[in-house]
């Protein structure tokens, strides 16, 4: 349970980091654009990586633990 909440809340602030009109990530880009890559390429990787894992290690571990 813990696990899936950390990743659910690490997708939504890689999301929210999007420079989009309407999400933070679009202030953060226009005020400094250093600042937002600095925020916004480690969450994606983050969230990339996060999810193949899950994906991966994951799908095995479960399907190795069925009878």
């Amino acid at each position: 349970f813990l696990q899936e909440g950390i990743a659910l809340n690490i997708w939504l602030g890689a999301f929210n980091m999007l420079p989009i009109f309407i999400l933070d990530g679009q202030k953060v880009y226009t005020w400094d654009k250093k600042i937002w890559a600095a925020l916004a390429i480690p969450l994606w990787a983050t969230t990339i990586a996060i999810f193949i894992l899950w994906y991966t290690v994951g799908n095995y571990q479960r399907n190795t633990l069925r009878p």
